[in-house]
């Protein structure tokens, strides 16, 4: 698991560009990070375990050459969080170099077929990956069709961005995981988010699941990933708001936003126009049965919504932890089912596959999000902004308190008594 950030530009070397779009994705995780870039039919690469700010103060990310690159700060779930286990990691020949995030889930089986031919030397399901994509090109696949024919022979919900050695291009790959093509000035991104992309854009483009973006110098081109159809997708306006993020006088971003939690308060309930809040307590009311859900804090936080809803509201709901959502919550679901999934991001793994799993079985979705223009703004059939503002650390603190007024607003709404609203506000 982690965050994935990849950049093709016409106009400058793209190293120092990877390192900052990572640090906007440390929220995704601190336990390694690393850059790989292809430059004269060679590809560098620079990693290890950590902060990517760490990484970067060890090893000076910025200086690899070339105007492709792809990068990675990883979470550790498969495999601890040392150097063999951090991304970008490549097959036996130097050949790709490949960042992942998401989970492969018949990776034991995958890693005991490869161990027979190749030399593994950590325990990720990225790299098994990228020894799978060896064995297709060696037996004279292009990248593209290599990529096509390891996805019919793996199951799981990821995404990957691959370099090849010869070529000055970005493969992006997306089986269910959010991933988000950023068209710029002579300049094209890769990004698990929109938010982490550190200049204006034109366009971006939001992946589905099963395609396939080959990213040049002259533009993008997208493909299904099965067929290797091409496929003309709508762009989209950015929404991205480019801000630089610093830690001021305080010692980590944590503290740091703790210490906004005040102003954080102010704006979440004002943020909400009453016809949004109202519209959102509607759907509350008429919806057969309420599942809370999220990942992390934003779980516990779905706790605290379900006791305002019964409490203040008198409305019944249950709350699942999103990645048991398709196991726990299946017996719930219905048409009409109302599922209200809280994430800071937007771009949790566990929470937009569950709720995409529940789109398909006829729920409404409710989103409780931080991120504009994420995937689970998108998804949600409404949604009610948090207003929290950039958070970096891995701990969810003013995001927290920013979900939380929304629920308490929302149960109130719900409830009917304006009186009470207004006061709240006040």
């Amino acid at each position: 698991m982690g965050g994935i950030f990849g950049l093709v530009s016409n106009i400058r070397p793209v190293a120092p560009v990877i390192r900052v779009g990572l640090e906007r994705l440390i929220h995704r995780g601190i336990d390694g990070a690393g850059v790989a870039t292809v430059y004269n039919g060679v590809i560098h690469v620079k990693k290890d375990a950590g902060k990517v700010t760490d990484v970067h103060s060890r090893l000076n990310l910025d200086d690899l050459p070339g105007y492709v690159g792809i990068g990675h700060v990883r979470s550790a779930t498969h495999g601890r969080p040392v150097y063999e286990n951090t991304h970008p990691v490549q097959d036996c020949t130097g050949t790709v170099a490949l960042v992942m995030d998401g989970v492969v889930s018949d990776y034991d089986e995958i890693r005991k077929r490869l161990m027979k031919r190749h030399r593994l030397v950590s325990r990720t399901d990225a790299e098994a990956l990228a020894h799978m994509l060896e064995d297709e090109l060696s037996s004279g696949k292009s990248m593209a069709e290599a990529l096509s024919s390891v996805t019919r022979q793996v199951k799981g919900y990821y995404t990957v961005a691959v370099l090849h050695k010869d070529e000055e291009r970005i493969y992006a790959l997306s089986m269910g995981n959010p991933l988000v093509i950023g068209v710029g000035d002579g300049e094209y991104f890769v990004s698990s988010e929109e938010q982490a992309i550190p200049v204006k854009l034109n366009s971006v483009y939001f992946m589905e699941p099963n395609q396939l973006a080959v990213v040049s110098r002259d533009g993008v081109v997208f493909l299904n990933a099965s067929t290797l159809g091409r496929i003309e997708p709508t762009p989209q306006v950015a929404s991205q708001v480019v801000v630089e993020v610093v830690k001021g006088s305080f010692p980590h971003y944590m503290v740091k936003e703790i210490y906004e939690e005040p102003e954080v308060l102010a704006r979440a309930v004002n943020l909400l126009q009453r016809e949004y809040l109202n519209d959102a307590a509607m759907i509350v009311a008429k919806a057969r049965n309420i599942i809370f859900t999220g990942s992390g804090t934003s779980y516990y936080a779905s706790l605290i919504g379900k006791y305002y809803l019964e409490e203040l509201a008198g409305v019944r709901a249950d709350a699942v932890p999103a990645g048991e959502f398709p196991y726990i919550g299946a017996r719930y679901i219905e048409p009409g089912t109302l599922i209200i999934a809280v994430s800071q991001s937007g771009e949790s793994t566990d929470v937009i596959r569950a709720i995409r799993w529940a789109k398909r079985k006829g729920a409404i979705i409710l989103g409780i999000v931080n991120r504009l223009g994420s995937a689970l703004m998108r998804e949600s059939n409404v949604y009610l902004p948090m207003g929290a503002g950039p958070e970096l650390a891995v701990p969810a603190t003013k995001s927290f308190v920013a979900s939380v007024v929304m629920m308490l607003q929302l149960a109130y709404a719900v409830k009917g008594n304006v009186a009470e609203a207004r006061e709240l506000r006040q």
